[in-house]
């Protein structure tokens, strides 16, 4: 492929920085492609397959600002989760 762009633009300089750019939006679009975005921006826990790892310390720290609790055993997806069903309860008081 490398060669073939080469011969279209005349110089394998500019053909390898034209297959890395490509290169680089397919896997943009494929990261892209494989995240799904609720409403808020944020992925939504569904699509995330973290429910192994641990909750980040930010995270619990940021369902402890919201008035919730977080337990150590939280997973990421379990924190996701919370975190949303959180802003949730607070847009609704807001409302």
């Amino acid at each position: 492929m490398l060669n073939e762009i080469a011969k279209q633009v005349g110089d394998l300089h500019v053909a390898a920085r034209i297959l890395q750019e490509v290169a680089k939006d397919a896997r943009v679009a494929q990261m892209k492609a494989e995240r799904e975005f609720n409403g808020n921006g944020f992925v939504t826990a569904d699509v995330v397959s973290n429910d192994n790892e641990l909750a980040t310390p930010n995270q619990r720290q940021f369902i402890k600002s919201l008035g919730g609790k977080a337990k150590r055993t939280l997973s990421k997806a379990e924190a996701s989760r919370v975190i949303d069903e959180l802003l949730e309860e607070q847009r609704a008081q807001a409302a």
